[in-house]
């Protein structure tokens, strides 16, 4: 059953997943742009943190705007899972939650308030300190996860719902940012060799967020494991997105790289944009549908989870080809 309450509780957490992931590679960008010498790499790394403002505020607000809505007009008892595993999340582990991190989420929003600010009118402050702005960020939403739900003791329990929750930064989050990142730089080869030699860092941070998924559920794997229709499902989704990683990852980046070597560029085919294009539909419908769907229990049979769940690749897929065409199209160097 599809509660509105539990849909204002995914997208808190897609919106946190996504402030902490931005605030992260803002972080690992400032950094770069920090220990380089060459100056056009400087800039190239300037831009691309800023490609980052317009995401980590959709985020910011999201989360806030869905905390808003919980604290004030929901209670409701709801259901956590992931993995197929069930846990329930009771009202009181929520609203303790919600009232742990009011002081935590204030100085979210003051230090934002500030980044925010000297990244439109003091260019010259957010160079020299968004790096230190990100990371208190970034250690802000940390914390946010851990008590976004609280048991009022610090058990296996509440070490699962942290990992369960700040595990989204570096898979969901990350992943969003990765499929941003390729098509905001689509027209510009300059940026591409910027950001394409850091994807395969982005893959094993995935990877490491899944390996945090799967340590969260050891910890709860005897009260929580339930063997059902929608656990066989969750199942194949992670086989998919391993295999998607395994075997198009590595490739992916290769040919990425190719295609912007200064020396011998070798173009994308009209085939692999396609391929590439679907990968990314792929992971990030993926983790969106693990995240969402664990949050409900869904009386649905087997063929109908993977219906919808192909109509959503679909659509994604669909949705990245003509944004993609727009930006070509309407790009301006």
């Amino acid at each position: 059953m599809i509660e509105l309450s539990t849909i204002v509780r995914f997208l808190m957490q897609l919106g946190l997943a996504l402030a902490g992931a931005t605030s992260l590679w803002a972080v690992f960008l400032h950094y770069l742009r920090q220990k380089t010498s060459d100056e056009s790499k400087a800039k190239n790394l300037e831009r691309l943190t800023s490609f980052l403002i317009p995401l980590f505020s959709s985020g910011l607000f999201l989360f806030i705007l869905s905390r808003l809505i919980l604290k004030e007009f929901f209670y409701a008892t709801a259901s956590l899972a992931h993995e197929g595993i069930v846990v329930k999340a009771t009202i009181d582990y929520i609203k303790e939650g919600l009232e742990a991190v009011s002081v935590l989420v204030y100085l979210l929003i003051l230090i934002s308030a500030v980044l925010l600010y000297i990244f439109r009118f003091r260019k010259d402050l957010f160079n020299r300190y968004a790096i230190f702005l990100f990371s208190a960020n970034f250690l802000i939403i940390s914390l946010i996860d851990v008590f976004i739900l609280y048991t009022n003791s610090f058990d296996k329990l509440q070490l699962f719902y942290f990992l369960h929750h700040w595990h989204s930064i570096f898979t969901l989050g990350t992943v969003i940012c990765v499929d941003y990142f390729y098509l905001r730089t689509i027209p510009n080869v300059n940026l591409k060799r910027t950001i394409y030699p850091m994807f395969p860092f982005f893959s094993v941070v995935i990877w490491s967020g899944l390996g945090l998924d799967f340590l969260s559920n050891i910890l709860i794997f005897k009260q929580g494991f339930i063997v059902n229709t929608q656990f066989l499902f969750i199942q194949t989704v992670i086989a998919i997105i391993i295999i998607n990683g395994a075997l198009l990852s590595s490739r992916i980046n290769t040919r990425l790289l190719e295609s912007v070597n200064p020396n011998n560029p070798r173009p994308l085919k009209r085939r692999e944009e396609l391929t590439f294009g679907l990968s990314g539909s792929v992971s990030i419908i993926s983790w969106l549908t693990i995240a969402f769907i664990d949050l409900f229990v869904f009386d649905l049979k087997y063929w109908q989870f993977l219906t919808f769940y192909f109509a959503a690749i679909s659509v994604a897929f669909l949705t990245d080809h003509v944004l993609t065409k727009i930006r070509i199209l309407t790009y301006k160097p």
